[in-house]
């Protein structure tokens, strides 16, 4: 027999997943089959879950938004449509001088051609969270980690 056992805890306001699989070498192969597909569901529930945890406030892409911002250190992602998965993740001390940087072009090349064609523009929308400037470089990490984003060529996940 096979099972699973997820363990949700909250830790200093960030849901953090532990997942156990008990399984046995009995399993027949479409059982096998069955248990991957719970499995790769529940990681997709679980990641949108993160996603609205981790990357608490959001905002459309637009200029207007970008004025509203405070100028303190943060987490980012960019997100196009509604996509379980960041297409960047990236740390700034200030977010709202970060957020102009990337509306005018020119802080990341791959990032700025994705964000040149106005269509696709026009989708995209930004999560972030406030973080201390200590603990930027080691969230991003964590970030990056978690979530393999596409256009984040440096720190790809192994």
């Amino acid at each position: 027999m096979a099972y699973l056992i997820v363990h949700l805890k909250k830790i200093n306001n960030k849901l953090i997943t532990y997942i156990n699989i008990n399984k046995t070498n009995d399993l027949a192969t479409g059982n096998k089959i069955l248990l991957l597909y719970k499995i790769i569901n529940l990681v997709i529930k679980l990641k949108k879950c993160m996603n609205e945890n981790i990357f608490s406030k959001k905002f459309e892409f637009k200029h207007i938004f970008i004025n509203d911002l405070e100028e303190t250190s943060a987490i980012y992602s960019f997100w196009f449509k509604s996509l379980t998965f960041p297409l960047y993740v990236g740390k700034t001390e200030n977010l709202k001088r970060r957020m102009r940087e990337y509306f005018r072009g020119g802080h990341n090349k791959e990032l700025n051609d994705y964000l040149n064609n106005l269509k696709r523009r026009k989708h995209v929308h930004i999560r972030y969270f406030y973080c201390n400037k200590e603990q930027l470089t080691n969230e991003e990490d964590k970030c990056i980690l978690y979530f393999n984003p596409k256009l984040n060529k440096e720190k790809i996940r192994k």
